[in-house]
């Protein structure tokens, strides 16, 4: 895709809640607001296939936040490196534009506790809905994702997930596209996103006898 780079594509036709995939995490992490340095620590750590998959993962050395990073890390250029020190952003740069919320598989019916984010192979390239037709769950040490159809899904549609949590998605659109510009820098033009109105902001029409709604924009 031009505007969205790589993208996942269903092989073939999916049910409802039909498996779409199984992988193991690349690179995973406690904590996605981790030191930097600590964070490049463990990358140097894993093995040499993971670390080359993870570096094939988006990194936009223009985005606001490699420039910043590149800011706030500046007083350590002279006590490391110029290898090391592009090691520290870029690791840090992917991991915040891929990273995946792992969240802890629970027996009740509620979602579980976070347990920092990893990197995957696949999972990561899959683009953001506001309306997701894939879900995620997670094997109980984290190291592995599932990932299923929310819906029926016709072959070669999109694939996407969701980058915000369950919360976050009743939010209004105006609230869910500033986090994403914010967070992730990019406007969301998913289907939900792109629609005119917005399907949060939708009340009672108390004209007359009217038994319809409003929706706001």
């Amino acid at each position: 895709d031009l505007e969205k780079g790589r993208i996942l594509l269903a092989a073939q036709d999916l049910q409802a809640g039909e498996e779409v995939l199984v992988e193991n995490a690349l690179f995973t992490c406690e904590d996605s607001g981790s030191d930097p340095r600590k964070l490049a620590a463990a990358f140097r750590g894993i093995p040499v296939p993971n670390k080359l998959a993870c570096l094939e993962l988006h990194a936009p050395r223009e985005s606001r936040y490699y420039r910043n990073l590149q800011g706030d890390l500046q007083g350590l250029a002279s006590f490391l490196p110029e290898d090391e020190m592009d090691l520290l952003i870029l690791v840090s740069t992917i991991m915040h534009f891929n990273g995946i919320q792992l969240v802890k598989a629970t027996d009740d019916l509620g979602p579980g506790a976070s347990n920092g984010r990893g990197l995957f192979q696949f999972t990561c390239i899959m683009s953001h809905s506001c309306r997701p037709n894939c879900v995620l769950s997670f094997s109980p040490d984290c190291q592995q994702v599932t990932i299923r159809a929310k819906q029926d899904i016709s072959a070669f549609e999109e694939l996407a997930i969701s980058y915000m949590d369950e919360t976050q998605l009743f939010s209004p659109k105006h609230v869910r596209r500033d986090w994403l510009l914010t967070q992730k820098e990019f406007l969301c033009c998913c289907p939900r996103c792109a629609r005119s109105g917005d399907d949060m902001c939708i009340f009672p029409c108390h004209h007359g006898d009217c038994s319809g709604v409003v929706e706001t924009e």
